[in-house]
């Protein structure tokens, strides 16, 4: 898996290649803890999945274990997808997101704006949202993709989520079987074709 600076990847129009990976930093972490008032930290529920996504519960332990390191007590909750997606009453949790779309600013009115059905982190910034709104509005592909990167260079200035990383896919083939795997992961039958 690829690590994650923004929440499109490079395939996806809206992907920033000005937007860079926030670095761990433990002591400015524990620093910024004492200046909002926990010097010794609290306690956090980690929420996960047990079985969505690629080693989901390992991804959040080691999460855990970051913020255990800023002195935050940090615990991994793991539960089916079922009953994850059922419970509404999350402190910090780790989802992941695909956009078949390629397109950033749908993925944005679905998780980051105002009000959005999956904006679970209760992310509200009025700049981003009309960046948004405009962007959707334009027919100017080149606007609206330029629209799109300083939308997402916003939120994530902002942290308004923490990308973690792309998950990857694995194929196998055989040397009789012309297969090419999609850029939007599905696998299709009849895109496996005999070999020549």
């Amino acid at each position: 898996a690829a690590s994650g600076s923004q929440i499109p990847d490079p395939a996806t129009v809206g992907h920033n290649d000005q937007i860079q990976r926030l670095a761990f930093d433990p002591d400015r972490a524990r620093q910024l803890l004492s200046d909002a008032g926990f010097p010794n930290g609290f306690d956090l529920t980690v929420d996960v999945t047990n079985d969505q996504f690629v080693n989901d519960v390992g991804v959040g332990q080691a999460v855990a274990q970051q913020l255990q390191q800023v002195g935050i007590n940090a615990q991994v909750r793991a539960r089916p997808a079922a009953a994850f997606f059922d419970d509404g009453d999350k402190e910090f949790f780790i989802v992941g997101w695909s956009d078949d779309a390629f397109d950033f600013g749908r993925t944005a009115g679905n998780l980051l704006v105002t009000g959005a059905f999956f904006n679970d982190s209760q992310y509200s910034n009025a700049e981003f949202d009309a960046l948004i709104e405009t962007a959707n509005s334009t027919t100017d592909t080149v606007e609206r993709e330029r629209l799109l990167k300083q939308a997402n260079k916003l939120v994530m200035d902002d942290v308004g989520l923490v990308p973690l990383h792309f998950e990857g896919n694995v194929w196998g083939n055989a040397a009789n079987l012309n297969f090419v795997p999609r850029s939007d992961n599905w696998t299709l039958y009849r895109d496996v074709v005999p070999g020549l």
